[in-house]
């Protein structure tokens, strides 16, 4: 069985009022649950590259070739290879070898909106350094490519680790009483942090959000008008 958040009828094993704490409600989670309903957002190229190799995890130099390819295709005459590797130097954003996924996939449309609209959060931070030198703004490039997609995964309570799988704990210690009283799980912000990727089996769906807030442009509202890949399952986020 997974949990979804986001669905009641999940909540059903651990909201029996029980003994035992937090220490307790940790022991049903993992007698209950073999995984969790999770989501990813991104702004891939290929949608179907997800169902065929899964969430992989953030590499530097894969997306350097991507900022290679996009910024310096001559589109740029502006942009040089030394301004765009002194870009890349200058990130302290630490993706390598990590992944990330959440509990709750509503933030994405409505707070954290620059994963689907701009793509990968190294992608765009580069593109954000080469803005400050040459007063133009590249992040509005990164729109050009892709296709807004919040992917909804299976990930094992397994692969957990421990510290987030501690703050799970409490958060839930927390709402219980609140879904108790039959009312549904509010918006969350919680992050899992990956060091293994997903495999391709526990990518299950995806929907193209079309109205998206954009925090990077003071949360106004980006419509994307290109074409949407065809929907996997009937699951919405």
């Amino acid at each position: 069985m997974l949990f979804s958040w986001r669905q009641r009828r999940t909540w059903m094993p651990i909201l029996v009022p029980r003994r035992g704490g937090l220490p307790g409600l940790r022991s049903r989670l993992l007698a209950s649950f073999e995984g969790l309903i999770v989501y990813h957002a991104a702004r891939p190229v290929s949608v179907r590259s997800f169902y065929e190799r899964g969430l992989l995890l953030g590499d530097r130099a894969t997306q350097m070739i991507a900022a290679r390819e996009i910024f310096l295709s001559g589109r740029f005459p502006e942009l040089t290879a030394d301004a765009l590797e002194a870009s890349g130097d200058r990130l302290t954003l630490n993706e390598d070898g990590q992944a990330f996924v959440s509990l709750d996939s509503r933030g994405f449309v409505d707070g954290a909106g620059h994963y689907l609209i701009y793509g990968s959060e190294h992608l765009c931070g580069i593109a954000a350094c080469l803005s400050e030198r040459h007063g133009r703004d590249y992040r509005q490039v990164l729109k050009e490519l892709g296709v807004p997609t919040v992917f909804r995964m299976k990930l094992p309570l397994e692969w957990v680790n421990e510290h987030d799988l501690g703050q799970l704990v409490h958060l839930l210690h927390e709402w219980i009483p609140w879904v108790r009283r039959k009312r549904d799980a509010p918006t969350v912000d919680f992050t899992f942090r990956l060091r293994r990727a997903l495999p391709a089996d526990c990518v299950l769906s995806h929907i193209h959000p079309s109205r998206i807030v954009d925090p990077l442009r003071g949360m106004t509202r980006y419509e994307y008008t290109g074409t949407a890949c065809s929907r996997r399952g009937r699951v919405q986020c």
